[in-house]
């Protein structure tokens, strides 16, 4: 891996959210005003309408809805937006694919970065919603900035994957959406997770996005460094992930240029 290369990258993912937002006269800020504009929606009708609250771990005191819930969103946005465009990479860059000497690693990464950096918007709406609450600490912070990158890790792992297989297998495309679906509102986004009685509650650990969400929560909102044994399972199962989507690209990546 070139330090060329990811520099490559990342001028393409700059390049793609330009792209993106060129006719709009609102421009990148779209990026942290779609977010809001679901935080609003969801918080209308879970927190308002439905009431769901949210307890603190010794549930002698209330915690303000917005804050566990956009936590789990941001996460989700992130997880939607790498995994719907990672099956349309090389498919979108068909001219980098077949004309250009650019390894296909290098794509797969811009696409990355590109949904990191829109993922980054909404971290910096999540910041001021902790410091609005009175949760913003260093140690806070730290904790949860972990757990954020090991997300991204197991983000990566699915995206390459799907990057690598998106090309070959059109009916992957037509099932992300729905299963997208699952995921969301299988995990304790909307509800906290305590909802869910045991051990029903344990299988819903399986979901990408559990132990991240419930691990941040607990990082910002107790100031407590999260939970070994939920983080190195989740840990070694995207590291794990990810060598089954390095082997598929390996043996791959000579092959695509002729299937796109």
């Amino acid at each position: 891996m070139k330090r060329q290369d990811i520099q490559i990258a990342f001028n393409l993912a700059i390049r793609d959210i330009k792209n993106t937002y060129a006719r709009s006269y609102m421009g990148p800020v779209w990026m942290m005003f779609t977010p809001m504009l679901m935080l609003l929606v969801y918080w209308c009708v879970f927190g308002v309408v439905l009431g769901i609250s949210w307890k603190s771990t010794s549930g002698d005191s209330e915690i303000p809805y917005i804050l566990p819930f956009f936590v789990g969103l941001a996460l989700y946005l992130f997880l939607a937006d790498a995994v719907s465009s990672s099956l349309k990479t090389y498919v979108s860059k068909r001219a980098y694919v077949q004309r250009t000497p650019v390894p296909l690693w290098v794509l797969w990464l811009s696409n990355l970065f590109r949904s990191m950096l829109q993922f980054g918007s909404s971290v910096a709406i999540l910041v001021a919603i902790i410091g609005y609450y009175g949760y913003l600490s260093f140690s806070g912070l730290t904790f949860a900035l972990l757990v954020v990158l090991l997300f991204v890790v197991a983000v990566a792992a699915i995206s390459l994957l799907l990057s690598t297989l998106g090309p070959f297998f059109g009916d992957i495309e037509n099932t992300v959406g729905p299963l997208l679906r699952v995921v969301f509102y299988s995990a304790p986004i909307t509800y906290p997770l305590t909802f869910i009685p045991s051990p029903y509650s344990d299988y819903l650990l399986i979901n990408p996005l559990s132990i991240p969400a419930t691990q941040i929560r607990r990082a910002i909102i107790e100031q407590q460094p999260p939970d070994i044994a939920l983080i190195m399972p989740y840990l070694l199962v995207a590291l794990l992930f990810f060598g089954i989507a390095f082997f598929f690209h390996t043996r791959l990546k000579k092959v695509v240029p002729d299937v796109v």
